[in-house]
């Protein structure tokens, strides 16, 4: 794990503590048990005539800077949809990716499909409030959990009817997440280490992974080649976020790289 990412987690706990001051758990976990099931994540990227694409709603990230400038979530998730994405994955930190917990319940309110959280989720009291937020499902990385916490939280998403993605980057991370007993197995092609990108971190971690989970491919896909070498290896969705970013496009784009 490098110092900036030790940054970045040092940051969020700050934020985790005082958002629960601002909003006590009794009263998260009373808010979360009122708000509607949520959509079919699993289902949705699980459509076994095609790869299916998560497109990602990126504004910025540490090793990237400031990929758009113009960041209209709504419409941003609108051309997503037409263009055949499957579900849509929104960054909520604030501090170093410039998202927001609000995207989430906008996106709920502007499309169809299912929205996947993704931040670093530390703690059980950000699984309440990602439900409250109307996620429809989250992101938990194995490298930044405890496989007690996995395990725990993969739990907890269950509880919510929540999909959990549990993100993996080695051999290690693997095994945590088979143990954690989640059905959605996400490998980030980008290393925790010092953030640099390899699309064969999918094809050296993939035989690990039984048939019966639902396998996702993320960081560095950029072409329709890329697309179909991980549908040819067994991958069942890809995730692409700065590809479409930077994307003039972006509707376009989506159906150039469908498969």
């Amino acid at each position: 794990m490098n110092d900036y990412l030790k940054k970045i987690l040092a940051h969020k706990k700050e934020s985790i503590k005082k958002r629960k001051k601002i909003l006590p758990r009794v009263k998260l976990d009373e808010m979360a048990s009122m708000i509607k099931k949520p959509r079919d994540f699993i289902h949705s990227i699980r459509k076994s005539d095609r790869i299916n694409i998560i497109g990602e709603l990126k504004r910025a990230s540490p090793s990237a800077g400031l990929i758009r400038k113009e960041f209209d979530i709504k419409d941003l998730a609108q051309k997503m949809v037409k263009g055949g994405a499957g579900a849509i994955s929104v960054l909520t930190e604030e501090k170093y990716f410039k998202g927001n917990l609000i995207y989430l319940t906008e996106l709920h309110e502007s499309v169809d499909i299912p929205i996947l959280r993704k931040d670093f989720i530390l703690d059980e009291y950000q699984l309440f409030e990602s439900r409250v937020y109307f996620a429809d499902a989250v992101l938990l990385i194995a490298g930044i959990l405890s496989f007690e916490q996995l395990v725990d939280y993969v739990s907890i998403c269950n509880k919510l009817n929540m999909s959990a993605l549990v993100e993996v980057h080695n051999e290690n991370d693997v095994q945590k997440a088979l143990g954690s007993r989640t059905g959605i197995i996400g490998i980030n092609n980008r290393s925790l280490n010092d953030f640099s990108v390899d699309i064969n971190t999918t094809f050296k971690l993939l035989p690990m992974i039984p048939k019966d989970k639902v396998i996702v491919s993320e960081s560095g896909i950029k072409t329709k080649d890329d697309v179909r070498r991980l549908k040819e290896a067994g991958v069942d969705a890809v995730l692409i976020g700065e590809t479409l970013m930077r994307s003039e496009n972006i509707e376009e784009k989506l159906k150039e790289l469908a498969l």
